[in-house]
């Protein structure tokens, strides 16, 4: 078990958005989240993230849990290109990689402690291919391309990009990330048909889990083994995909 919410109540004033909503995501499954506009879908989405508590029932996460959330307003640090914001995703690789080079610069002076300086850059090596070290950037070149920046604009510092290009970018760094649980609040939007075919073959064949709100009824048709409606404030589960649920 990834997440659990159970019997989640919320309100907002006199609304009442959910009313007793259950949801459990387990390992691996691919969930697509649907209902009428107002039903509930994002804040039971922001309960998942904690960024929203419900008035009754109960919200359990693994412990340890890295959630992934696609936020519609993605920011950037200031004077980061699209390559370099992509890359960010492998910050733990990229310090493993940094320390590397500084102990072969060391390892060629033949230091006094050049044993010790070996067994850590053994220690090193080895984290850095169990972590992918060797593929990461092979990687977030190919999720740039299959998202639409062409090499060309990956020079480009993020604070030129258009909205919609940012959270194009944001859902690039989001699937590197490779979270436990990716949580998609609709990310087929500011894609164009080639984008949303890569993106569904990408997800079609992704190993962790991950939850999406979309109105593509095709694209959840590609990408999810389970379905779960949401309607007047309570849901229901569906195995199989969206042309299964209905």
């Amino acid at each position: 078990m990834l997440f659990r919410l159970s019997d989640v109540y919320k309100s907002y004033g006199s609304q009442d958005v959910l009313r007793g909503a259950s949801l459990q995501v387990n390992p691996g499954e691919h969930v697509g989240l649907v209902g009428r506009n107002g039903a509930g879908k994002t804040t039971l989405f922001r309960m998942i993230g904690g960024e929203e508590t419900p008035d009754r029932g109960d919200v359990v996460r693994a412990r340890g849990l890295n959630l992934g959330l696609l936020e519609q307003h993605v920011h950037f640090e200031e004077g980061v290109t699209v390559h370099e914001a992509a890359l960010a995703a492998f910050k733990n690789l990229q310090e493993i990689e940094h320390e590397m080079h500084a102990l072969e610069h060391r390892m060629a002076e033949a230091p006094e402690d050049l044993d010790a300086v070996l067994e850590r850059y053994s220690h090193l090596q080895h984290e850095f291919e169990r972590q992918g070290g060797f593929e990461y950037a092979a990687k977030a070149e190919a999720i740039l391309l299959g998202l639409g920046f062409g090499r060309e604009t990956w020079s480009l510092e993020t604070e030129k990009l258009s909205g919609g290009q940012q959270n194009r970018l944001g859902l690039a760094r989001l699937l590197l990330a490779e979270p436990d649980v990716l949580l998609l609040d609709e990310p087929t939007n500011h894609l164009d048909v080639n984008a949303v075919e890569w993106l569904e073959e990408f997800l079609a064949s992704y190993k962790p889990a991950y939850v999406i709100i979309s109105h593509d009824r095709y694209f959840l048709d590609r990408c999810c083994t389970r379905i779960v409606e949401i309607e007047l404030g309570r849901t229901a589960s569906y195995t199989g995909n969206y042309s299964d649920y209905l």
